[in-house]
């Protein structure tokens, strides 16, 4: 029975070597490789100008906190998208709002004063008194028969009171508001042309 069985045992091994020779050694196509087309460059972000009028005109404008200019303004091509525009100006309400800058824009917008002129006028301006209301940078020098009472630069948005009668220097008339026993004169004089006044 075992010399029966030998031959068996032979065929099969012969025809496992067989499969495994043809198996690896069969020549087999040659693989396809697929080249990937190169990723396209990112899309460049879309911009926009942007135009900024107040009512009235030398607000501060401010983009997402960065500050751009006074009004009327024209902007540069910006980066679209959500944006927070804020416009500031001494004597007024600081505006602000979000805008969505998806196209060339173009806003016109009214700033709320702080004070009617009149009521701020009369609560601070007796009829013995001159206010000088700074709106702008000046120099400013104030005297009364001969004494300084007053020299420099003041903050802009500020306020000096002075007793009547002063006599007033200004390098920046047209940035400083004259307000005499309650009534609202207006600014001191013409923009950069310096002036001497007296008061009554």
């Amino acid at each position: 029975p075992r010399r029966a069985l030998w031959p068996w045992a032979l065929a099969l091994a012969l025809l496992g070597g067989l499969f495994y020779a043809g198996f690896f050694l069969w020549p087999r196509p040659p693989e396809k490789v697929v080249e990937l087309p190169p990723p396209s460059p990112p899309e460049a972000p879309s911009r926009y100008t942007l135009r900024v009028q107040s009512d009235p005109p030398g607000a501060r404008v401010y983009l997402d906190g960065f500050y751009l200019g006074q009004t009327p303004l024209e902007t540069p091509p910006l980066e679209g998208g959500e944006r927070v525009l804020r416009l500031e100006r001494p004597g007024y309400v600081p505006l602000e709002r979000r805008i969505l800058l998806d196209r060339n824009l173009s806003l016109s917008l009214a700033l709320t004063p702080e004070k009617p002129p009149e009521e701020e006028a009369s609560k601070e301006a007796p009829a013995n008194k001159l206010v000088l209301k700074v709106e702008g940078r000046s120099w400013l020098r104030v005297t009364r028969d001969g004494e300084r009472l007053y020299e420099g630069i003041p903050e802009v948005g500020s306020e000096l009171v002075f007793d009547l009668p002063v006599e007033v220097r200004s390098g920046n008339p047209g940035a400083v508001r004259v307000i005499l026993g309650g009534k609202d004169l207006g600014p001191m004089g013409e923009p950069g042309i310096p002036v001497t006044r007296r008061y009554p």
